[in-house]
């Protein structure tokens, strides 16, 4: 088994950022920085909660997403 097989045999699961349900994202997704909801309905709803928010706020939803990231 050469090296891109295993990097493409490895699954990783997160959590969505708007409702909390586990999920395995596209890997592709994941290392272009996308990869963030379970669906798309979820991503658009999410969207518009950040869209909301004001600057106060979005910088610590904005700092808790990338905790979440690194999986701390």
């Amino acid at each position: 088994m050469t090296l891109f097989d295993k990097a493409k045999s490895i699954k990783i699961t997160k959590s969505c950022q708007n409702c909390g349900k586990e999920f395995t994202p596209d890997k592709r997704n994941v290392n272009r920085g996308w990869g963030l909801c379970c669906d798309k309905s979820c991503a658009a709803t999410y969207k518009n909660k950040l869209s909301r928010m004001s600057g106060r706020e979005l910088t610590k939803e904005v700092r808790d997403m990338r905790l979440s990231q690194l999986g701390i």
